[in-house]
Formats: C-alpha cells, structure tokens, sequence
C-alpha cells in the first residue's frame, strides 16, 4: 500500500495538468510549423510556375527575334555604353554572345564614318529631346558582309525626369534590301524589253515613218533639179522646194530621235508635254498596228499641259493601243473601232480615255488585270499594265478598267496637271 499524502496528491495534479498543457502547446505548435510549411510549399510552387512561364515567355521571345530577324538592346547614357545585347542582337553584328555584350569601341568598328556620325545623331537627339526615334544604318562585318539595318529606339526616364537609358530593338533588313534591288534591276530590265518587243513590232510602222519624209526629201530634191535645169532656172520655185527639204528632213530626224529615246535605258526626265501631241506621235508611231482600225480622235481644246517623262507615257499609250487592237482580233473588220480621247477634269487633272470595241472584260477579273504575270494572252508576260500602272502613279496619276456598255473596255489614266510657277 501506497502512502499518498494531501500535499503529494496536490503536486501530481499540477505536474499532469502542466505536461497536458505543455502538449498542448507542442501539438498546437506543430499544426503550425505544418501550416507554415504547407504555405511555404505552395510559394515555392508559385515560384517555380512563374520561372517556368517566365523561360518559355524568354524562349518564345527568342524565337521570334530570330524569325523576325530583330534584335533587342540596352543603351545606358551615363557610361556611354551598351549594357545588353539580345541573342539575336548579338547574331545580327557576328557577336559571340558567350563573350558579353560588345564595348561601345568594337560597335563603332562595324561602321563607316557617315554611318556611325547619323547613328550618333540619331542617339543624341532622343537623349536632348526625351523623344523615340528611328534611323537606318549600315554595318559591314569582319568578312566584308555588309548588314542594312532598321533602328528603332525610346528613352527611359528616372523619377527627375532624366534620361537614364536608351533601349530598341535593330532588324536585320539585308535581305529585304537586296530583294527590293533585285526587283528594281528585274523591273528596269522587263521595262527596256518592253520598249524593246513593242520597237519590234513597230519596226514596219518605224520604216513607213522614215520613208515618208525620206520620199518627200527625194521628190522635193528631184523637183528643185529640175527647176534649175531649165533654160530659164525658176529661182522661187527652187527655193521653195529646198524649203520643204528642210522641213522633211526635220521630220524624219524628229522619228529617228523618238526611236533612240524609246531604245535607251536612261533615268526618267519630265518635261512640260501636251498630253495630246504626244498622242499624235504615238498614232503615227503605231500606225502599221493600226491598219483596219476605225481612229476616233476627241482631243480637248486647250490642254493643260503635264510634267511628266516623254519616253514613258508613250510607252503606256503604245501599250494600251495595242492591248486594244489585240481585243478586237475576233471583232468584225468594220466594227473594229479605238475610240481615244482627252479630257481637263476640275480637279487639276487631265483624263486619257482608251476605248476598244473588242471581246470586253470579265468584271469579275478586272482587279486582276494590273497584277504582275497575269495576262489574258496566250503569249503574253503579263507585265505591260503591271509597269503601265506604276508608271501613271510615279507621275501623281491613276490608271483604272472598265467594261463597256455594250461591250469592248476602257482603260483610263489620269495624270496631274503642271503647275505654273
């Protein structure tokens, strides 16, 4: 038997109730170390989403700098120097990126003086007027590549207001460029075989526009020899008749010169030209083209005169001529009629209209008609309304179809008139 006094019962009581609340506290203790890790766990997940998202949103970013062929940068306007180069930055100049960004000396080596003076410009003046600005440059790499560049920037401000960084982004437009000068070659290259094909088509009407004055030159120069070899040499007649040597022998140095200028690959001169002289030439220059066709010439009064470059505008008119006279092939021979005609519109501009009583035009297909390549001829490139249009529109003009009422087309330009200083 155990003897248990009062004051030994009382301690045990106190000793069980300060170990139960002492586990309490342990228990309560641990639920919230557990919490806390729970909470902990789930930030750590959060973070490691948002990293993972964060290095797909930096790989789609890389992407498409690389498909895009545009690279991102950093400027920082204290020091003087590049801070950050993307991937793709760095791929465009020839940089090893595992080397870091370039020193502001190694960029500066990558151009010509001009280059390099415009950049810095461009720099300086987003920096003094807190403003986004835009250039072009060239870079020529350390094997000779020359890199045509597209620079768009913006300045970043601190809380004073400052200018404390610059930051853009640079494309790479090499091939772009050298697209656009392949185009620009082939265009002038199909443009001179244009002239070259119509001056060969035209070559029967050329001869017909040289013989004519030549023929008169001769019977006019027969004429003056036998006006001189009579008993009686009549004086006046004979200088009437060198007269009009002169005049034809004018004429047809006027065609000769009309042909070179239509051969020659020369730059594009305007001049003041009256729209309607230059359609007579044309006529006369496509008059084999034209035999068995009905001419309805409307010239307005008083035309206004143009600026424009001579060889071209008649290269639009013999085109349009001929597409005409090709449209009405199928045609009956006394309904083939080409029905020209110019009109002074209000709005400073002069109107040449083209009408042809042919086949007409689908106008579900006249959109197509100006477009490169596409062509209604068996044999045709489908290139002469194609460079027709961009000529017209070089000029401040416009040129358009329309189906006819009843049938055959319409084709039409507009070209603006010369302003008179």
């Amino acid at each position: 038997m155990k003897f248990k006094s009062p004051l030994c019962g009382r301690l045990l009581s106190i000793i069980k109730l300060v170990r139960g609340k002492s586990d309490e506290d342990t228990l309560a203790k641990m639920n919230a170390f557990e919490k806390a890790n729970e909470s902990l766990q789930a930030e750590i997940n959060k973070l490691r989403q948002t990293e993972i998202a964060l290095r797909r949103s930096e790989a789609y970013l890389a992407e498409a700098q690389r498909l895009s062929h545009t690279g991102s940068w950093a400027y920082d306007v204290a020091s003087g120097v590049p801070v950050y180069w993307s991937l793709e930055r760095c791929r465009i100049s020839n940089f090893n990126p595992a080397g870091g960004h370039p020193t502001l000396e190694q960029y500066r080596q990558l151009h010509a003086p001009e280059d390099w003076q415009r950049l810095i410009e461009a720099f300086q003046r987003a920096i003094r007027e807190k403003a986004d600005f835009e250039t072009d440059s060239r870079e020529i790499l350390a094997d000779g590549t020359v890199k045509y560049l597209h620079i768009v920037g913006h300045p970043v401000l601190n809380a004073a207001g400052d200018v404390v960084e610059l930051v853009g982004s640079t494309m790479d437009m090499t091939e772009r460029k050298k697209t656009e000068e392949i185009l620009q070659k082939a265009q002038a290259h199909i443009t001179h075989i244009t002239h070259m094909t119509m001056m060969g088509e035209l070559a029967a009407s050329i001869a017909h526009e040289v013989n004519q004055p030549l023929a008169a030159v001769i019977t006019n120069a027969e004429a003056c020899l036998r006006w001189l070899d009579q008993e009686s040499p009549n004086l006046h007649e004979a200088h009437e008749a060198v007269g009009r040597i002169i005049r034809d022998g004018r004429r047809g140095g006027d065609v000769i010169t009309r042909i070179r200028a239509l051969l020659k690959k020369e730059p594009p001169v305007n001049i003041s030209l009256n729209v309607n002289e230059l359609i007579r030439e044309t006529i006369a220059l496509a008059q084999a083209r034209l035999q068995g066709i009905t001419l309805r010439i409307e010239l307005a009064e008083c035309l206004p005169l143009v600026s424009a470059d001579r060889v071209q505008l008649q290269q639009v008119l013999l085109n349009l001529m001929a597409n005409a006279v090709d449209a009405m092939k199928s045609t009956a021979l006394r309904q083939r009629i080409l029905h020209i005609q110019t009109l002074s519109q209000t709005a400073g501009m002069i109107l040449v209209r083209i009408r042809d009583s042919g086949r007409g035009l689908d106008p579900h297909n006249i959109g197509q008609l100006f477009e490169p390549f596409y062509t209604t001829k068996a044999q045709g490139l489908g290139m002469g309304l194609s460079i027709s249009r961009s000529i017209i529109e070089t000029h401040g003009g416009r040129l358009w179809a329309e189906a006819g009422d009843k049938n055959g087309a319409i084709f039409q330009f507009t070209l603006p008139v010369e302003h008179q200083s």
